[in-house]
């Protein structure tokens, strides 16, 4: 007679050991889920309702407006010249050890004007079709409010 596969028995006790583990975690996964989904909802809710109370001003007041839009425009251009000036004294700064911080610098800046010029964008695009963005945002914070108040019944 040949040996028993014990590589079978130890597979097959692996098996259940892990499934039994798996069985006993899933609720408290589950409950973790949900309780970070509804908080990613209701931060959503939140960023939704600041973006709809900043654009409404924005609408209403065009002096807020004009202020932001040259406020975020002196920044961009700040910027800018902030990167102009660390090209144009990198090749004096290239034997030492502040060239690699320039150049480390310069694409930080660069991305940080350019999300505030999207930021801008993204405003002024919101302003001109207000009824548009009005009314998707109204119902997309009505479904989130209703999800949030269902999940914390749920989780009651």
């Amino acid at each position: 007679m040949s040996e028993p596969n014990w590589n079978i028995f130890i597979n097959i006790a692996v098996s259940l050991v892990v499934g039994l583990g798996v069985n006993l975690i899933t609720p408290t996964v589950q409950k973790w889920l949900d309780r970070w989904s509804l908080s990613s909802r209701g931060k959503t809710l939140k960023r939704l309702q600041a973006d709809h109370a900043r654009v409404t001003a924005y609408r209403n007041d065009p002096t807020s407006l004009q202020l932001m839009v040259n406020s975020l425009l002196v920044k961009g251009f700040s910027g800018l010249f902030l990167i102009v000036l660390m090209i144009a004294i990198s090749p004096f700064l290239a034997s030492t050890g502040w060239f690699l911080v320039l150049m480390l610098l310069i694409p930080f800046i660069a991305i940080i004007v350019f999300q505030r010029l999207m930021q801008l964008d993204d405003d002024l695009t919101r302003v001109r079709r207000f009824e548009e963005f009005e009314a998707k945002t109204l119902a997309r914070i009505s479904e989130l409010q209703a999800s949030v108040k269902s999940r914390r019944k749920q989780a009651r």
